[in-house]
């Protein structure tokens, strides 16, 4: 009995610990989104910074060797640009984030870590 019990222990935190791994994953389908920090962004909020960074004239950060993607720290002469209101509007949860585009790739940076939480294909 003794031994039962240790294996339905074992089995019971080895499981518990996959499921913690699992939800610091990528969601199906988000594209490059780490947990849940601003929500799913779509290819049409992609569509919305493009066209938001068109009209202001921003510029891509171009720093050799340096692959913008999910959970890295962007360099810190990248500047950050507030998001579009329109996006902000369709997803208040993203109110807290901004974006940058890194050689030529735009990503969701979360400011207070300058983390990409998105990048978008």
């Amino acid at each position: 009995m003794k031994t039962f019990t240790l294996v339905a222990a074992t089995l019971v935190a080895g499981m518990s610990f996959a499921l913690a791994q699992s939800a610091t994953h990528e969601p199906a389908g988000t594209h490059g989104t780490v947990g849940a920090h601003a929500g799913v962004f779509s290819s049409e909020h992609g569509s919305m910074i493009r066209q938001h960074a068109t009209s202001q004239r921003y510029q891509s950060h171009q720093e050799p060797g340096f692959h913008a993607q999910v959970g890295v720290a962007l360099p810190g002469s990248a500047q950050l640009h507030p998001l579009p209101d329109g996006l902000v509007t369709q997803m208040p949860s993203a109110r807290n984030h901004q974006y940058s585009i890194v050689n030529d790739r735009y990503v969701i940076v979360d400011p207070a870590t300058r983390r990409v939480t998105h990048a978008f294909e």
